[in-house]
């Protein structure tokens, strides 16, 4: 036998993160592949599973190799298949061992997870536990192994070490027999799901082989087929199936037809020849495509989750409750309460390895962190690594905390910067030295029980044409927009962000909304585009990029640091966690794409300058507070960082000027009030607490009251 080549990803991938509408009810978010012989390169892939973390291992078919890969498609190992054999179906069992079907020696293979061969079975032959071209594997709840005998016409039934238990089949097109059968599948409740492809139906058979039920039938329809290949289901029971339109039906469990996506063709969205299919826990849908040399990720278009209320509270324990985790928390991995150490009376929390942690409850808006952390002596790096999370499922970086061994220390982290509504996790960290073991205790969380401040300035407005910002409110609760001295109308729903500006170039600021739960970016009489996804936060950041006179397109995805624009290339700059903040801070004309880190205050401008300015908890503002050069007014503007500091009213223009103006509570409005091209400094008094007065104050310029408590600002 050849000897298993284990391999990693040392070159560069095909990778792509999209969102991209496939037929309502799914879009593709991610795809990668192209044909090759390459790490990450497939040739004609079949067979597709997940394993218990979720990533996606490939029966890469003509390479003779599996590939595993994360959830977006980053390569992460490989091996190759002995003796030069076809890798033909797939399946992951619950203890992440892979049985792969190999056709050309007729058998099965199971690996471990990181690819070394434990055990194989079968030969060439129609007898019972031979094979004549084994196709599609499933593994049952009870760890059976099933494997598609596809010229034998039939399906046998393993144990998980290759022992037979039961075969059934045979050639021809009533109950329990098979036309060139592929894809299998087995359900929670032991039920066998067959693609009989030359008798273009599923066939359902109990876990000895009784012949339950069929659906499909000959045709394009809905619920027809045209040469069924893969099938799978999901957590719910339903039933997923592959033909050869490009098209994926779902079935309930009834066996009725539910929906689809997908079409014929080689288009992102589209399949040629989709063979494997699997299904995570999220719904999303794995898909490989044998003649574009693909895996495509399709995604569930799901309504948006209704907000409850807002949490105001923080959490607090010191692991002396009766039971454990305390109520609102969890823990991951062996984490658990010890007595070995205590900061409090009798207890505290061990962290002792990788993959351990405790999650606070959902957290109000935060303002501190506090805990009591011990190390012990061994290993010299000894840190507890703190993310936070609005879901529970994507996490972003806060911070990490480090202190001397055997001596109980108090930590007090400000998390006033971090959004509302969040998560808290504090785990051992992944660079810490083998043997360390941390000790949490009097984890508390202070929850800031006023206004949520909002991220700043929007866009800018001149709604009149008379060359200054004018003072204008948008109402989320029945979308009104009323501009001080002009007038009023309707546009967009509770839920939009305002989004105005000047779309057209005829010098006046136009209304939009941006609406994140679906992606549209409506501008009133004028474009509606879709852009952004839901579930990456997605930010719009309107502005002239492009230096042609009219407000451009802009979406900044926080969970991701990418910027997209319709019709133009991804660009990446930034983390999760970082505000955008474009301007234009050359003075060329066109908007920069920049960002503002709040852990540690950096102003990030692509391609220019980076600076260090204000502090976490400050809202960012940049803005033309000064002419670039102050004896001429013959050169160009630039804007420069200026922030707010909602707690005492601080402004800080940065080289220029520190003043106090406005309170805690109140929203900074920027714009150019005098028209002279010089922005000016203001408060709008809008939170929804008795402080919410309507006032405006535009600093040495005008005081006005207008709108009222829960409105917006939209003068910039």
């Amino acid at each position: 036998m050849r000897r298993i080549m284990l391999g990693f990803a040392a070159i560069s991938l095909l990778v792509m993160l999209v969102v991209l509408p496939v037929r309502a009810g799914y879009q593709v978010i991610h795809y990668w592949g192209t044909k090759g012989a390459d790490t990450g390169q497939f040739h004609a892939p079949n067979g597709i599973d997940l394993d218990s973390t979720g990533n996606v291992y490939v029966a890469d078919r003509f390479n003779d190799r599996v590939q595993v890969f994360d959830s977006t498609g980053n390569l992460l190992r490989f091996w190759t298949l002995p003796d030069t054999g076809i890798a033909e179906g797939l399946a992951i069992n619950a203890d992440d061992k892979i049985y792969v079907a190999q056709m050309i020696q007729e058998r099965v293979l199971r690996y471990s997870s990181t690819g070394t061969l434990e055990t194989t079975w079968g030969s060439a032959g129609p007898s019972p536990g031979e094979f004549n071209y084994p196709w599609g594997v499933a593994v049952g709840p009870d760890g059976s192994v099933y494997v598609v005998d596809y010229f034998n016409y039939r399906i046998q039934k393993f144990n998980q070490d290759g022992g037979l238990i039961t075969t059934w089949g045979s050639q021809g097109s009533g109950p329990g027999q098979f036309d060139h059968p592929e894809g299998i599948a087995v359900g929670a409740d032991g039920k066998v799901y067959v693609a009989d492809s030359f008798n273009f139906r599923v066939q359902v058979f109990s876990d000895t082989g009784a012949f339950l039920a069929q659906f499909g039938g000959i045709g394009n329809s809905n619920g027809k087929f045209v040469w069924p290949h893969g099938v799978t289901l999901d957590g719910a029971g339903k039933i997923y199936v592959s033909d050869n339109t490009g098209r994926i039906q779902i079935f309930n469990s009834g066996y009725g037809f539910e929906t689809s996506f997908g079409s014929y063709g080689t288009d992102v969205g589209q399949n040629r020849l989709a063979l494997g299919l699997t299904v995570d826990g999220s719904g999303n849908v794995y898909v490989t495509d044998e003649l574009v040399n693909r895996v495509q990720v399709f995604a569930p278009v799901r309504a948006p989750t209704p907000v409850p209320p807002p949490y105001v509270g923080g959490g607090a324990t010191d692991f002396e409750e009766d039971h454990f985790p305390p109520t609102g928390w969890s823990v991951t991995g062996p984490a658990g309460r010890t007595e070995l150490e205590s900061y409090s009376p009798t207890h505290s929390l061990l962290l002792s390895g990788a993959g351990e942690s405790v999650i606070t409850p959902r957290i109000g808006k935060g303002d501190k962190l506090n805990f009591a952390m011990r190390v012990g002596d061994a290993g010299f790096y000894k840190m507890v690594r703190i993310d936070y999370s609005l879901d529970l499922y994507t996490w972003a970086f806060f911070g990490k905390y480090s202190v001397s061994a055997g001596l109980w220390s108090s930590i007090e982290a400000d998390i006033s910067d971090l959004p509302s509504q969040l998560y808290l996790r504090l785990s051992w960290d992944e660079f810490n030295d083998a043997g360390t073991t941390i000790y949490l205790d009097d984890i508390e969380v202070e929850a800031d029980r006023g206004r949520v401040v909002s991220s700043g300035i929007i866009s800018s407005g001149d709604y009149t044409g008379d060359g200054r910002s004018d003072i204008a409110i948008f109402r989320p609760q029945n979308g009104l927009w009323a501009v001080r001295g002009l007038g009023r109308t309707y546009y967009g729903q509770e839920g939009d962000i305002p989004v105005s500006g000047d779309y057209n170039g005829d010098g006046i600021s136009d209304i939009a909304v941006y609406r994140p739960e679906s992606g549209l970016w409506a501008v009133k009489n004028i474009t509606r585009v879709y852009l952004g996804d839901s579930r990456l936060d997605p930010r719009p950041v309107p502005g002239d990029y492009n230096g042609d006179g009219t407000c451009d397109l802009r979406i900044f995805q926080g969970w991701t640091g990418a910027w997209l624009a319709p019709g133009e290339s991804t660009i990446w700059f930034g983390t999760a966690g970082d505000k955008p903040i474009p301007a234009d801070y050359d003075g060329d004309g066109n908007v920069d794409i920049a960002v503002f880190r709040p852990q540690n205050g950096l102003w990030a401008v692509r391609g220019l300058t980076r600076w260090y300015y204000g502090r976490a908890g400050d809202i960012s503002l940049p803005g033309s507070y000064r002419w670039y050069e102050s004896e001429s007014r013959q050169t160009a503007f630039r804007d420069i960082p200026g922030l707010f500091r909602p707690e005492t009213g601080l402004w800080a223009i940065r080289d220029i000027t520190r003043l106090y103006f406005g309170s805690e509570g109140d929203t900074p409005v920027v714009g150019d009030f005098t028209g002279n091209s010089i922005d000016n400094l203001g408060i709008a008094r809008l939170q929804s607490n008795p402080s919410g007065t309507g006032l405006w104050a535009i600093r040495e310029v005008t005081r006005a009251y207008f709108g009222q408590k829960g409105d917006q600002a939209v003068t910039r």
